[in-house]
């Protein structure tokens, strides 16, 4: 962002999960008036001088996600479940997992959360899912907070023969829409719309 200052752009559009990291941008855009929008990018800084920031609460998108999938278990005669958690260290993660369990507790589930575990990237939610494949011998559900949580689950389960295990990803990317279409485990996932938040932002 910096760099694109200096350059003189005219205008600064901003998609970032770390808002807290950019309080100095915010002043540098201020002080050669450049506008900044922003595009569903959460911590931001109070102070934060920008025009607009288009995007999900992402809480309330979880509970969304969480209530579709408490009516989901409850038409299979479940009404207690057992759930892990994959998610990241920023609050997105934070706000999708804690609207998630909502939405769940909401839609009438009795929500036992076994786990929470940070990650980054697919190979390292799959070595996470090994772990509590190898901990918790009963597991209902598995929430991931974006498609790299979701499909490292989903491959660590496929890699364990763990079938009953159903995963509800975020993101709606086409790999996970794959695995939805042909009615693997990989159950659902949540859909934010970034094409529209973009086309409104502009």
């Amino acid at each position: 962002c910096i760099d694109l200052i200096t350059q003189g752009v005219d205008v600064l559009v901003i998609a970032s999960w770390y808002g807290d990291s950019l309080s100095e941008v915010f002043e540098q855009c201020k002080n050669a008036d450049i506008p900044v929008f922003m595009i569903d990018t959460g911590n931001l800084p109070e102070d934060g001088d920008y025009v607009t920031n288009i995007g999900t609460d992402n809480f309330d998108a979880g509970y969304v996600g969480g209530n579709w999938t408490a009516k989901y278990f409850i038409e299979q005669g479940k009404n207690d479940i057992n759930m892990i958690a994959f998610t990241t260290a920023t609050s997105i993660g934070r706000d999708r997992v804690d609207g998630f369990v909502s939405g769940l507790e909401a839609g009438g589930l009795n929500v036992n959360k076994l786990n929470e575990y940070l990650g980054e990237s697919r190979e390292g939610f799959m070595s996470h899912c090994e772990d509590a494949l190898t901990t918790y011998e009963d597991i209902d559900l598995i929430f991931g907070t974006n498609t790299l949580a979701g499909l490292g689950a989903y491959d660590s389960c496929v890699a364990a023969d763990r079938t009953e295990i159903k995963i509800v990803g975020f993101d709606c990317e086409d790999d996970e829409v794959a695995l939805i279409d042909s009615g693997t485990q990989y159950i659902a996932t949540i859909k934010q719309l970034p094409y529209e938040m973009a086309f409104q932002t502009i």
